[in-house]
């Protein structure tokens, strides 16, 4: 026999409006006990269970993103929060069609049979998502990127230091195009040194030869062979080089050598200066929020649900 019928309990449900969907929550859901459902209960509490899309859009950041929310709020009584909703990830399996006999149906206060009901029930999911869900990413205007969602913030960044590499390197093409207008001319120079510095005593020649023209013909080389990025061989060649071949020329050097140097220098600088601007440019990044007006939110699923609460 079953047991009496308590005070707040009724044997017959409410019967909602056709278009509204009655469900039974399968005890064996994974978010089963998150939402306090007993194992073999038959006294059954009401809730609503909502599926919603969101769409996340925004013309000028090229941004158009859709993110789903499932969850589900216990109908207490006439009015209805859905801040108290907790949310699940729910899929079709989770609900049964069928109530299990014997089932004992919970008075929860609330106009279940009523289409208003469920209407506010509605508009007020959409008031609460618009005012509580956003997206927020990080941005460089600088570099034109746009955090992706739910991409780390650490891959981000690294697509900013790629980003900057980029741009670094197409700068460079165009400091390296002018260069190789007059590259037969300072290779010309460097061999004059180099036939300056051989006329010198072993002991010059091997001083000047491992620095001048060491950094030198090496900077040279590796900027018009174009297989390392620009910043990093402003970061390693470059600022060597600029050392090197940066300062006053002595007197005792050639005008053939002061030319080798003068153009390593300047080439060392443009390249350090590159390397600063784009570094400078990694830093310049913001927070892009996108909020949600009602048109972005589409309850796909609003659906009147029993929970076994209790024995």
């Amino acid at each position: 026999a079953h047991p009496a019928l308590a005070a707040d309990e009724t044997s017959v449900a409410p019967s909602p409006p056709d278009t509204v969907t009655v469900a039974y929550l399968d005890p064996a859901a994974p978010w089963a006990a998150q939402v306090g459902a007993v194992p073999g209960g038959l006294r059954y509490e009401a809730a609503l269970v909502a599926k919603v899309r969101l769409r996340f859009h925004d013309a000028r950041a090229q941004l158009n993103h859709t993110e789903e929310w499932e969850a589900v709020l216990p109908v207490l009584g006439p009015e209805l929060s859905w801040a108290e909703a907790m949310v699940v990830d729910h899929d079709p399996r989770d609900l049964r069609v069928e109530p299990p006999p014997g089932v004992r149906y919970v008075l929860s206060g609330a106009a279940l049979d009523r289409a208003t009901f469920f209407r506010t029930a509605h508009k007020r999911l959409v008031d609460h998502l618009r005012l509580t869900e956003d997206l927020t990413l990080l941005r460089n205007r600088r570099l034109g990127l746009l955090q992706r969602p739910s991409e780390p913030e650490a891959d981000f960044r690294q697509r900013l230091e790629r980003g900057a590499e980029e741009r670094s390197d197409a700068e460079a093409r165009l400091i390296r195009d002018k260069l190789a207008e007059r590259t037969e001319d300072l290779r010309q120079a460097i061999a004059d040194a180099q036939e300056r510095v051989e006329e010198l005593e072993a002991d010059q020649r091997r001083r000047r030869a491992g620095g001048l023209l060491q950094a030198a013909g090496g900077l040279l080389g590796a900027f018009l062979g174009g297989k390392r990025s620009s910043r990093t061989l402003a970061r390693s060649i470059g600022r060597a080089a600029g050392e090197a071949v940066g300062g006053a020329s002595p007197a005792s050097l050639g005008q053939a050598e002061q030319r080798a140097r003068k153009g390593e220098a300047d080439l060392a600088q443009q390249l350090v200066a590159l390397d600063q601007k784009w570094t400078a440019a990694v830093a310049e990044t913001d927070t892009l929020r996108v909020s949600l007006s009602a048109a972005d939110i589409t309850v796909e699923q609003l659906s009147l649900c029993w929970i076994p609460k209790g024995p």
